[in-house]
């Protein structure tokens, strides 16, 4: 298994979204070994082990995105959750990219980058209509600055 560190890491259920996101920083599950029926907690370490920000339209994952970290006392590098549906996440994530859908949380005064979500390990929420809810992945103690 490759060393590269990717930063967007699609699992089984946006895999036809990898044309949406910029070559070279993107890489699906399959791309990165696993199997398309395997266990979230083999997916979430990939994303860690990667450094990359989880996508996925399965809103079950967020939980064990949590019991993982708790876990492993390790913080992940983000997480974007879609709703269903791939035309829907290609023209949902067509919007973040124009602007017209913006990623902003209490702790930034402007709208954020993926950047930002990869950094500060944050949850994106995207919604069929509105701004996309972004809070913390993790209130970890272990992380304290």
């Amino acid at each position: 298994m490759s060393k590269r560190h990717h930063f967007f890491l699609l699992d089984h259920m946006v895999l036809g979204l990898k044309p949406e996101f910029r070559e070279g920083i993107t890489e699906t599950i399959l791309d990165g070994g696993l199997k398309p029926d395997a266990d979230d907690m083999e997916v979430i370490d990939l994303a860690l082990i990667r450094h990359a920000i989880l996508v996925t339209a399965d809103v079950g994952i967020l939980p064990k995105c949590k019991v993982y970290q708790d876990r492993s006392r390790d913080c992940l590098y983000g997480l974007l959750l879609l709703p269903d549906g791939i035309e829907m996440q290609k023209r949902l994530l067509s919007d973040l990219r124009e602007g017209t859908k913006q990623m902003r949380h209490a702790r930034y005064d402007r709208p954020l980058t993926w950047a930002d979500i990869h950094h500060d390990n944050l949850v994106v929420k995207v919604h069929k209509s509105g701004d996309p809810n972004v809070k913390e992945l993790c209130n970890c103690p272990w992380d304290e600055d």
